[in-house]
């Protein structure tokens, strides 16, 4: 069940990635870890796994109204990849587990230890305890980056981040001042 207050569940995509760089964290040295706003994890300035969420309702008469929609947390980690299969693009800005640590990693390991992180992660956030965003934002690979972030076909949003807030959402300095994203898609950083 996520928290009853709407605007906490943007929140669900940072506590899930922290969980997945907590994971990761298992093998690799934690400041090679990082995260990438709103559902991205790095390793070593490569992507190591994203993170799609998608919301369901679910027949009303079988359960109370505030359970009658179900949260789907989709998780890609890469554990291990033939980069030689792969094709020069994706090689170039991706990795994998076993390529950070030189060594093969057991899948049923691997997804044992995320499934453990993942439900520490969500029951912490779930009872309110606020560490989470306080690790993300040591982990937030974007802070003092110039971004361009896609906020729709047409709408494009440029300007220096600073970070995300306590609902979680990336804050860009620009011009006109602060904007608070709630979503998009950063194209670009530097």
């Amino acid at each position: 069940t996520l928290p009853a207050d709407p605007s906490l569940w943007s929140q669900l995509a940072l506590v899930s990635g922290l969980a997945v760089a907590r994971t990761a964290g298992h093998s690799l040295p934690e400041e090679a870890i990082q995260l990438k706003w709103p559902n991205d994890v790095y390793a070593r300035g490569r992507k190591l796994a994203g993170i799609l969420i998608e919301s369901a309702a679910l027949p009303q008469q079988q359960l109370p109204a505030e359970r009658a929609a179900a949260w789907l947390i989709g998780i890609g980690l890469n554990v291990h990849i033939d980069w030689h299969a792969a094709p020069a693009e994706v090689a170039h800005r991706a990795t994998c587990l076993s390529s950070q640590t030189g060594r093969p990693l057991g899948l049923p390991v691997v997804l044992v230890e995320l499934m453990d992180e993942l439900q520490r992660e969500l029951t912490l956030w779930l009872r309110g305890h606020g560490e989470w965003l306080a690790q993300w934002r040591e982990r937030c690979m974007l802070t003092g980056k110039i971004l361009h972030v896609r906020l729709g076909p047409e709408r494009q949003a440029v300007g220096v981040c600073e970070g995300v807030d306590g609902s979680g959402r990336l804050i860009i300095r620009d011009e006109q001042g602060v904007q608070f994203l709630t979503s998009g898609e950063v194209l670009a950083w530097q």
